[in-house]
């Protein structure tokens, strides 16, 4: 009865955090990191994970350097991923300004691409190939292909799932099932995941993995035990802990999600790559590295993050 078995793993997805507490995704003032430790010590693995579609703004300076304060906090590891799946929107110097930046910053880490030259050398394809293969892992109903464009989604509902389409690359994306009931805790919120973000996309219409599923598969392989992002994430955390229940990826399920505040430019705008990649990088000189030291300090107090 494989639509009964799948039905009940994912119901389980959604059931497992609805009774769950600040335990593990508490931001208040008594800090999260010890309080979803129940008292043991456990091996802390954390991850930076930049895009390269424009150089590092502020606001990832400061998830940067308050990511590495967590990991020398409790003696862990950090770990660097760049999110490069998308080559076309990426330049070669917004990747070469993610190692200068954690150079300027003196951030050490001891997991992922040491330079510049060593990540030149990952091959994209293979990378795809295998977050391909890994959608194996969810239940084939709880997943279907879909045409609709986003234009569509806005005038009336998506009839993919019962049409049964083929997952083609250049016409359809991948889509997983969420029910309308599913309701997963971050940071002690429940987040209505229907609601909120639909059924959503996990390999895109021109063949590259959508943000969730690579995000999920490789914190998976990471070990990733906390994750560090901003308030603006809150929606992915939630997906990714209904995904990560989905293909039985616990310790990603269950890592400590901390939310921390976003850093806005002066036009009280939240900052994007994307909007600034025509303009220049941040250049990283005494004052900017002060600047982006006392932002961190200001978003890692309340998550229970020391400087050091």
């Amino acid at each position: 009865m494989p639509g009964l078995l799948s039905w009940r793993r994912h119901s389980r997805a959604c059931r497992a955090f609805r009774n769950r507490n600040s335990q593990i995704h508490s931001a208040s003032a008594e800090s999260p990191l010890s309080s979803a430790n129940h008292g043991m010590l456990i091996d802390v693995r954390t991850r930076f994970a930049p895009t390269p579609s424009g150089y590092l703004h502020a606001g990832n300076l400061v998830n940067a350097q308050v990511t590495s304060w967590l990991a020398r906090q409790h003696g862990g590891q950090l770990a660097l991923r760049i999110d490069d799946d998308d080559r076309e929107r990426h330049q070669p110097e917004y990747v070469e300004y993610i190692f200068s930046a954690l150079d300027a910053l003196q951030i050490d880490w001891q997991i992922g691409p040491p330079s510049l030259g060593e990540f030149l050398q990952c091959n994209v394809r293979f990378r795809h190939r295998y977050l391909h293969n890994q959608l194996s892992l969810l239940p084939e109903d709880l997943t279907y292909a879909c045409e609709c464009t986003r234009t569509l989604l806005v005038e009336r509902p998506c009839p993919c799932r019962a049409l049964h389409l083929p997952h083609t690359e250049g016409e359809t994306v991948l889509r997983v099932f969420v029910p309308d009931d599913c309701v997963v805790d971050v940071n002690g919120q429940p987040v209505l995941v229907k609601l909120q973000l639909g059924d959503f996309v996990l390999w895109r219409r021109d063949g590259i993995p959508a943000f969730h599923w690579a995000n999920v598969i490789d914190d998976r392989d990471l070990g990733t035990t906390h994750v560090v992002r901003g308030t603006d994430l809150q929606m992915a955390t939630a997906a990714h802990i209904y995904l990560a229940r989905l293909i039985g990826a616990d310790r990603v399920a269950n890592a400590t999600y901390l939310h921390h505040a976003l850093v806005r430019g002066a036009d009280g705008r939240k900052l994007s790559k994307s909007r600034l990649a025509t303009a220049a990088p941040p250049i990283l000189d005494a004052r900017m590295i002060q600047r982006i030291q006392s932002l961190a300090r200001t978003v890692a107090e309340p998550l229970g993050i020391r400087p050091s």
